[in-house]
Formats: C-alpha cells, sequence, structure tokens
C-alpha cells in the first residue's frame, strides 16, 4: 500500500515502520508471528525484498520517510524480547534506520529523562557505538545476500563512499533511469575507479557480500557504458 502511495506522486514525506526486525524476515514472516513461545528460531534471516525496493522507491521519487518504530517497541533492547538472541542499544537502533535510503528522520518514544538522553547519545557516539552487525551478522547463512548500507565495510583507504555506489547498482539492476543514476554517480566525491582492490571492505561485510565486484559493477554501468 506504502509503495502505491509514493507511486502516485502526490506525497513528499511517508511515515513507515523501520527496524531490523521488520526488515529481516525469518524464512517466514506469517510462521514466525505465529511460532509457540518455546519453538526455536529459524536459523536462516533474509532480506524482506519488498521493503528493500519500496526504500528505493522512495528515494528514487524524492518522498522522504519519516521513521516510526524504530526501536521495535523496546524489543530490540530487551535481550528476552529480542528474536536476534542479542540486543541493541538505542542510537544503534537509530542508526539502522538512519542507514536506510530515503530516511530523513527517526522519531523514538520516550518515558523518561533517561530514555530521552538515551537517544540523544547517538550524537555523540562512535562509529563503533554505532555498529549494529552483532545483531544481523547472520544474515549470510540466508539465501540472499544483500548490502544493507551499513558502511561496515569502511574506512576504504581511498574514501570510496561503498553504501552509496552500491544503492546504485542496486537500483540499476532493478531498471532505474540510467540517467537520473547517472547524474548521482557524478556527484560522488571519489569514484569507484579509484579502487585499488585492496579486499578490506569485503573482508568487513558482515553479509557475505563481495563488495569489490559491486565497485566493479559500478564503474562498468557508469564509466564505461
Amino acid at each position: 500500500m506504502a509503495a502505491q502511495l509514493v507511486k502516485t506522486g502526490k506525497f513528499d514525506v511517508v511515515m513507515f515502520s523501520v527496524n531490523p526486525l521488520f526488515d529481516l524476515v525469518f524464512n517466514d514472516m506469517d510462521r514466525f508471528f505465529t511460532m509457540a513461545a518455546d519453538e526455536p528460531y529459524p536459523e536462516e534471516l533474509s532480506i524482506d525484498p519488498a521493503r528493500s525496493e519500496f526504500y528505493k522507491l522512495c528515494e528514487e521519487k524524492g518522498v522522504s520517510i519519516t521513521v516510526m518504530k524504530s526501536l521495535a517497541a523496546g524489543g530490540l533492547l530487551d535481550p528476552l524480547d529480542s528474536p536476534f538472541k542479542a540486543v541493541m542499544t538505542v542510537p544503534q537502533c537509530i542508526h539502522y534506520a538512519a542507514s536506510r535510503p530515503a530516511v530523513a528522520s527517526v522519531l523514538v518514544g520516550v518515558g523518561s529523562t533517561q530514555e530521552v538522553q538515551a537517544a540523544l547519545s547517538y550524537c555523540t557516539a562512535s562509529k563503533e557505538e554505532l555498529d549494529f552487525s552483532h545483531i544481523i551478522n547472520n544474515i549470510g547463512g540466508g539465501r540472499d545476500k544483500r548490502c544493507m548500507y551499513c558502511n561496515h565495510c569502511l574506512p576504504c583507504p581511498v574514501h570510496i563512499d561503498v553504501a552509496a555506489v552500491t544503492r546504485l547498482v542496486d537500483e540499476a539492476a532493478k531498471g532505474g533511469g540510467m540517467e537520473a543514476l547517472k547524474s548521482r554517480y557524478e556527484t560522488l566525491d571519489v569514484k569507484p575507479s579509484a579502487c585499488i582492490r585492496c579486499g578490506a571492505c569485503t573482508a568487513r561485510c558482515p553479509f557475505g557480500i563481495d563488495v569489490t565486484e559491486n565497485i566493479s559493477k559500478a564503474v562498468w554501468l557508469f564509466e564505461e557504458n
């Protein structure tokens, strides 16, 4: 429904629930929500393709996303509730949502001054404190290996913005307008052709993606054609 509304061209902002729980499906989401309390979680994770494409659609149409439910009703913060059997901090939840394409702002529910302070700590958190890969690094065991634009692959020794480059490659693969994509490509501070193929990005990727292959695809798509 949200995608249909965005496609009308009548909206410039949409409120949408974004968090790792909603973005990652446990083989079959219907089964996940009807599991017994003592039933073990499935071992494999995969990114919901419909949600991934929705984020890209919003970016393509210039529609900003204001994120709701960034903490999954607090479920991602509580070890007893988290389906990942690990917890995230509030800054990590905010960073995850803010890393999705087209996201302009992230809402966080608070009920005390301590919770306000926890949300504000995002502004001063280090890269290490914002790293959420420990939650979803087992996605490599799933069927689909897709970039989540988390920038865990950085730093790049030649300062390539890997997430931005990969988004362009992914959108081109989905049939995005090449003229618009090439225009965005030209705004990159460092082009992928500067890659020295050191492999550090691929080694750091928690999702098992061959990052250098995506970099090569970008050069072929936007510089050689």
